[in-house]
């Protein structure tokens, strides 16, 4: 009886199908990050396109699902492809509001500035919202960083891979996080020791708000830019732009130095009124 069971199980494996690419389109819909990471652990076609020519990271990113996303690209998904109509994966992902989710699609090989099939880019794509009144303080946000990106790109177009097969931008470079739990500084104090940290090291503040500030330093013709992103109770210091092959120690150092500008802003007397 048990070598019965045990041969019907055996039977039942082997012939069971394995999972279309039409199947990981419906699991990603749910958005159940647990069920695509079983799914994906089958091997199906990660790429595929549904009827209209999306693959499952599209879809992802028009659901703003940030956590699918940041698995899929994990699993090898080109971020830079497009449906029927031209629409890309940034495009959708702005739309959906998700600033870090699109970074991330960007940091992938995704373009902002690739048209869709109406000659419309990403900025474009997602104006419509702003000019039918529905605009919000984060979707303007998202216009600003496209702006940004639009600058950048004309000023540094992407180049070829260098003769390493290195990119020569980075794609999903280190990062450093800093405790400031117990750090009784007001946002702006925590800007400007950001910006003070950059100064120190050489770079150029580019971008100062209360939440982050962007530092820019060139290097061998090419332009570095790193992001401190004020998010308590931590701060995260990250590359935006640079060398596939960063150096690890430049964060380290921002760290550093902005602990001990902190420190020295916690201990300074109170301005005078």
């Amino acid at each position: 009886m048990l070598r019965s069971v045990l041969l019907i199980i055996t039977l039942m494996t082997l012939t069971a199908p394995a999972m279309s690419a039409q199947g990981l389109h419906d699991v990603v819909q749910t958005g159940d990050a647990a069920a695509v990471r079983r799914a994906l652990a089958t091997g199906v076609d990660i790429d595929q396109r549904d009827g209209i020519g999306r693959t499952p990271l599209m879809l992802a990113a028009a659901r703003g699902n940030g956590e699918i996303v940041q698995l899929l690209l994990a699993a090898g998904a080109d971020a830079a492809v497009r449906d029927n109509n031209g629409v890309t994966t940034v495009m959708l992902g702005a739309d959906s509001g998700n600033l870090p989710m699109v970074q991330s699609l960007i940091a992938a090989g995704a373009n902002a500035q690739t048209p869709n099939s109406n000659a419309r880019d990403a900025r474009e794509f997602i104006t419509r919202n702003v000019s039918a009144g529905q605009g919000s303080a984060e979707l303007q946000r998202m216009l600003d960083y496209l702006d940004e990106q639009a600058t950048f790109n004309r000023l540094y177009p992407p180049r070829p891979a260098s003769a390493t097969g290195r990119s020569l931008y980075a794609v999903n470079g280190p990062e450093e996080l800093l405790d400031i739990s117990q750090q009784p500084l007001t946002r702006e104090q925590l800007q400007q020791a950001a910006a003070a940290a950059l100064l120190k090291r050489g770079w150029s503040v580019i971008v100062s708000e209360p939440d982050r500030v962007v530092g820019s330093h060139s290097k061998h013709d090419i332009e570095h830019r790193v992001e401190i992103r004020i998010q308590p109770p931590t701060v995260r210091i990250a590359y935006l732009r640079g060398y596939e092959y960063v150096k690890p120690t430049w964060l380290k150092n921002l760290k550093q130095d902005m602990t001990v500008t902190m420190s020295r802003a916690r201990s300074a007397p109170p301005a005078a009124r």
